[in-house]
């Protein structure tokens, strides 16, 4: 994949936002499009953040083995960079789901009428328990696992259990599926 911290050479890595980048900059797989480098490398580095258990924050070790559409291995591949995608004119910006400063606000006078209408689920349709099923690489043969997060207040009993499961096979340890879900 390319890489702009490298001087845009073609290394192999693990990082799941230089893949996505490489998916969306190729003509013979993907949109051909080109990603903005400022903000691959703003995603690539949130991705290669090493966290408490001394490994990056996000990776992928995953072979697209089968036929899909392109969007859908377009968010088979942001799910595993942990950002989103968005079209900013011909380029593409690569934005990292985390908390950050706000840069504006919405209000109803920034509003063009009838452009935006935003719903937000009930909070009792949200999950409070997920289940990410990833592959544990250290055994053999590989063997699916899951990593359980549970909301604080499940476990005792002040709110219902409502479980999702995530299936993200391309990570290979406890501790990254912990954080991803």
């Amino acid at each position: 994949v390319r890489d702009p911290r490298a001087g845009n050479a073609r290394i192999y890595s693990s990082n799941p936002a230089l893949c996505l980048a490489d998916f969306i900059e190729s003509k013979v797989t993907g949109l051909g499009a080109p990603v903005n480098d400022a903000s691959l490398i703003e995603a690539a580095n949130y991705c290669d953040e090493i966290m408490p258990d001394g490994k990056p924050r996000r990776t992928i070790n995953l072979a697209i083995t089968g036929q899909a559409s392109t969007e859908d291995h377009l968010e088979a591949l942001r799910a595993y960079a942990g950002c989103w995608i968005v079209w900013d004119g011909a380029e593409v910006l690569l934005v990292p789901n985390r908390v950050a400063t706000p840069v504006g606000h919405l209000s109803e006078d920034s509003m063009a009428e009838d452009t935006i209408a935003i719903d937000q689920l009930p909070s009792s349709d949200l999950p409070t328990v997920i289940n990410v099923r990833w592959t544990d690489s250290t055994d053999w043969p590989h063997n699916d696992q899951t990593e359980t997060v549970y909301h604080p207040d499940v476990l005792s009993g002040k709110i219902e259990y409502r479980a999702s499961t995530v299936n993200l096979e391309g990570i290979t340890s406890r501790g990254e599926a912990s954080r991803v879900g």
